[in-house]
């Protein structure tokens, strides 16, 4: 087995990824690594740089906020029990490898928008909050706004199947609550002055697994309704998603997430030190930096980039983290290829390593809408009837987001909440035209086009009466 020293101190690309598992499939876990001891230290491989990670967070204890799922006998507390454990290959056919893609291509367009270039900012996004909300609109949704839904998920080149996507968000949720790392929840909120058109709740549940709630979403007893359940499904991490009601408020989407779970190989807390890392803005600082040698990790070297993949006790998850070997690069250098190719894990080796990787939380909320229109979706958006399907005179108004994650030397906190803000259509809204700088005026004869009078008003001087 090669033996590799990578040190993940620069710009670090992370996506948590969930295998495909068939209904059918029944994978064997194999044969766990020999412990072994860490091997003379190799070469350190060279520092690189980018966004410094804010100081890591132990995930807490049992709290009312975060209550751990059961543990396993054997299991720290906190940790996902129900899972397969070890190592297991799974079995990724046509329909998973371009979920994988299109949720990896969705990811990194994302983020190559939003982290400023030469900025120390970190940057979270929640793609299957996205693709969970989206693909439940796109069932009432009219032709131009159901292509630039599968356009935005799956690219310019290669849109995605809004079908087979709902399929692979059903597996997703398919544990028992308890009984895995990820709970997740979604709803779809109907304000009560609004008739939906006959069917489409049933269709929703069917197709999307998505529930129907009627609230008074224009008052304060309709926001706290939808917050509520966030707050619920996400287990207080992120308490709110809406902040006022709105009066033309028809149909809020929500889909929320909470994720925690331990890695299958821990990093220990006494062998984490400070060690520089090199920010996005080139500027260096001590972070706390976790370290692990000679334990075996998939992991691949591909031209300036590196990636290692983190699993974590349930082995249906893994953490991908990659990197640059020479230079800091912002968020759009990770958009090229090879880098995504990595992000999603394709052609990951296992490979002693010894492995250096700060620990880091960041929480993030912003409206994403801008970033719907750039990629696809606006011609969707500006059709009367895009969302024809649900009820007449529906726009989408907003894509709220809030992201929370925390890593560390045990394992992984994250949760998210992704809200698609419907609302009403308000009628043609009327030309505002205001004169509140200088301006010229013609006193004209229509009939023949003189111009009796004329000026141009630096400083209006009110008229005597």
């Amino acid at each position: 087995m090669n033996r590799t020293s990578l040190w993940l101190a620069g710009a670090l690309l992370i996506a948590g990824t969930s295998a495909g598992l068939s209904d059918d499939a029944t994978p064997a876990p194999a044969a766990p690594p020999p412990a072994g001891t860490p091997a003379p230290a190799a070469a350190p491989a060279p520092s690189v740089a980018a966004t410094p990670a804010p100081a890591a967070i132990t995930p807490a204890p049992a709290t009312t906020a975060a209550p751990p799922a059961t543990a396993a006998a054997g299991s720290e507390p906190g940790c996902a029990a129900g899972g397969p454990s070890g190592s297991v290959a799974w079995p990724i056919g046509a329909a998973e490898k371009a979920v994988g893609t299109s949720q990896t291509g969705l990811a990194l367009g994302l983020l190559a928008k939003l982290a400023p270039a030469g900025s120390a900012e970190t940057v979270t996004v929640s793609p299957t909050g996205l693709t969970a909300v989206l693909t439940a609109l796109e069932l009432g949704a009219d032709e131009p706004m159901r292509k630039g839904i599968e356009k935005f998920l799956g690219g310019e080149k290669t849109p995605a199947k809004a079908a087979e996507l709902r399929r692979a968000l059903r597996r997703l949720g398919a544990d028992k609550p308890g009984t895995g790392p990820l709970a997740s929840a979604d709803a779809l909120f109907v304000d009560e002055g609004l008739g939906l058109k006959p069917g489409i709740g049933e269709t929703l549940l069917a197709e999307a697994g998505v529930p129907v709630r009627t609230v008074a979403l224009t008052t304060d007893a309709g926001v706290k309704a939808v917050n509520g359940f966030v707050s619920e499904a996400t287990k207080g991490l992120i308490p709110t998603i809406l902040d006022t009601p709105g009066a033309n408020t028809a149909m809020v989407a929500v889909n929320a997430f909470h994720f925690r779970d331990c890695w299958a190989v821990p990093f220990d807390p006494a062998d984490t030190r400070p060690m520089p890392f090199t920010g996005g803005d080139g500027k260096k600082a001590e972070v706390p930096t976790m370290r692990i040698d000679g334990k075996p990790f998939a992991m691949k070297v591909q031209g300036r980039f590196a990636a290692v993949e983190l699993p974590y006790r349930d082995a249906r998850y893994a953490m991908t983290l990659v990197t640059t070997t020479d230079a800091p690069a912002d968020a759009t250098a990770f958009a090229k290829a090879p880098a995504p190719a990595l992000l999603a894990g394709e052609g990951l080796a296992e490979t002693e390593i010894e492995l250096s990787l700060p620990g880091f939380s960041a929480e993030n909320s912003r409206d994403l809408l801008p970033l719907l229109k750039q990629g696809g979706l606006a011609a969707g958006l500006a059709s009367p009837k895009s969302l024809a399907g649900f009820a007449d005179g529906l726009s989408l108004s907003a894509m709220l987001q809030k992201t929370v994650v925390a890593v560390d030397e045990a394992g992984t906190v994250a949760a998210g909440a992704t809200a698609a803000v419907v609302t009403r259509s308000a009628g043609p809204r009327l030309p505002r035209v205001t004169f509140d700088k200088p301006f010229v005026f013609a006193l004209r004869h229509k009939p023949t086009g003189l111009v009796v009078m004329a000026g141009y008003v630096g400083l209006p001087k009110a008229a005597a009466k």
